[in-house]
């Protein structure tokens, strides 16, 4: 009879297991992909509060400008040498760029584009096909470079705008409003 028992606790540990994995498989698919991030009113309130640091990340990512992601666990090399060898950040800048985030509500780090502009994204949920993040972007007066991915706040040069995502599309959905000279909260989307 304690044989038995035993055999049954045991198969029942052995079903356990792979419910218990796909409830935490379901449960990172639900907050990667579903969970919104924080809205554009809630950063624009932040904004006065965190704009210093806002100047810090956004001198740091001109310095490292050959750093086209720096996000608070990885970095990426730039856009035009995306398979070349990654060169690696000095151990105490990456630092700070780990300290800086998470005191400001950054939780996807740095987005810098050919074109000089950066996107401070403040959070985001998708996955690999397409996604919705929100944050603080900065448009450089001059583009250094043409790039077709430049986000729409920098090309209007508008004090606010939008244009809907359309499901199927290939163009990203968006909203921004100026905070600043050349800030704005931006809002880009593409399932």
């Amino acid at each position: 009879m304690a044989g038995h028992r035993a055999r049954c606790h045991f198969s029942a540990f052995l079903i356990s297991i792979p419910l218990l994995l796909f409830a935490v498989l379901l449960a990172g698919i639900y907050f990667t992909s579903f969970v919104e991030p924080p809205k554009l009113a809630a950063l624009k309130r932040d904004y006065s509060e965190v704009r210093a640091d806002m100047e810090t990340l956004l001198r740091m990512s001109g310095e490292d400008s050959n750093y086209w992601r720096i996000a608070p666990t990885w970095f990426t090399h730039n856009q035009e040498n995306r398979q070349g060898p990654q060169i690696p950040l000095p151990q105490a800048r990456w630092d700070l760029y780990r300290k800086l985030f998470p005191q400001n509500g950054i939780k996807l780090g740095i987005k810098r584009y050919r074109s000089g502009d950066v996107f401070i994204m403040a959070d985001g949920a998708g996955n690999w096909e397409g996604g919705h993040s929100t944050g603080y972007l900065h448009c450089a007066s001059t583009a250094e470079e043409i790039d077709e991915q430049r986000p729409s706040a920098c090309v209007l040069n508008q004090a606010q705008g939008e244009r809907k995502y359309v499901r199927g599309s290939n163009a990203w959905g968006y909203r921004f409003e100026r905070l600043a000279e050349h800030w704005y909260v931006y809002d880009e989307i593409r399932w």
